[in-house]
């Protein structure tokens, strides 16, 4: 059963990594394009490959603008691996610690191991320090240069592109879809270096210390990724309602500022505001969908890390008996 949990890990690992994000970052008509999407087109399941393409071609779009910022991303990656060693060697420190006083009964190898502790403690988290400081700072020059890009394009634009686009949606996507794109980005680069880096050392020290227990962690793990992946797929799709919904609650809001007059010379106040409230509360009902996704998700993937725990203590103590 092991070898073959093994075999299923690596076989999903695989499929799982051919999926690819399809957000579309800095696009007008979202709106229609989602309702394209929802609508049951034959010809698109043979338009996938096409699309894939697309989106691979969007994602290598956005990594270009961090181009500028190459030199600050491999001061953060320098970091990011000081302080992913760190984290990767406290533990294996720790367990030295333990040893020199239940096992070896030696207080120089405790001391020793408890100075180590001490000096990967204070270095990782100085390199954690500068890793989130520099990934900040790309964030910022990120989001700047995109809404740099994005304002430039708007206003070389036809007039009839802003006969057919509402303000309130161009200046949705100017200013909230930028912001997300961009820490879609930076926080992305980050999370995959740093991930990529600890897992690396984290497997190693396993398969060194007992390949039996770590093919037995590894049997969660399919399951794991399974949920994450459905997750992840369904608050994608919650994330674009979310953004269409709150490019409606602005367009309604920069209308009804922008005809004042016109308002209040029907005394029409209480009637835009009770319409602007209705736009809030659709965006307020896709938050309560956003929360409960995410509720269930964390429950399902904190139980099935419960019961590897469980199963990893258990098959350990076996081992160890036996």
């Amino acid at each position: 059963r092991t070898y073959l949990s093994l075999v299923a890990t690596f076989f999903l690992w695989k499929l799982l990594s051919s999926v690819k994000p399809s957000r579309e970052s800095l696009g007008i008509n979202s709106e229609s394009r989602t309702e394209a999407e929802e609508v049951g087109d034959p010809t698109s399941l043979g338009a996938q490959p096409k699309k894939e393409e697309a989106i691979a071609s969007t994602i290598c779009k956005l990594l270009s603008y961090t181009k500028p910022d190459i030199h600050f991303l491999v001061v953060a990656f320098v970091f990011l691996l000081i302080a992913a060693l760190g984290e990767t060697f406290l533990p294996y420190y720790t367990g030295r610690a333990i040893d020199g006083i239940v096992i070896q009964k030696s207080m120089d190898k405790f001391s020793t191991a408890v100075v180590i502790m001490g000096v990967l403690a204070v270095g990782s988290s100085f390199a954690t320090g500068i890793r989130g400081g520099v990934f900040t700072l790309i964030f910022a020059r990120l989001n700047i240069r995109l809404r740099n890009s994005l304002f430039r394009s708007l206003i070389s634009q036809e007039m009839s592109f802003f006969d057919e686009n509402r303000t309130g949606d161009i200046i949705s996507r100017l200013t909230s879809d930028t912001t997300i794109v961009s820490d879609l980005v930076s926080q992305n680069i980050n999370i995959f270096l740093r991930n990529m880096v600890k897992a690396t050392g984290i497997i190693v020290f396993m398969f060194s210390l007992s390949w039996q227990l770590s093919l037995v962690t590894f049997m969660g793990f399919p399951i794991i990724m399974l949920m994450s992946d459905i997750y992840g797929k369904y608050y994608e799709k919650l994330s674009k309602e979310v953004q269409n919904a709150l490019a409606k609650a602005n367009n309604t809001a920069e209308e009804t500022i922008s005809a004042m007059r016109t308002v209040r010379s029907f005394a029409n106040e209480d009637v835009e505001a009770d319409v602007y409230r209705d736009k809030l509360q659709q965006v307020y009902k896709l938050n309560k969908k956003e929360a409960l996704a995410y509720t269930y998700y964390v429950w399902s993937s904190g139980l099935t890390l419960l019961v590897v725990q469980v199963s990893i203590l258990y098959y350990g103590g076996h081992l160890v008996i036996s």
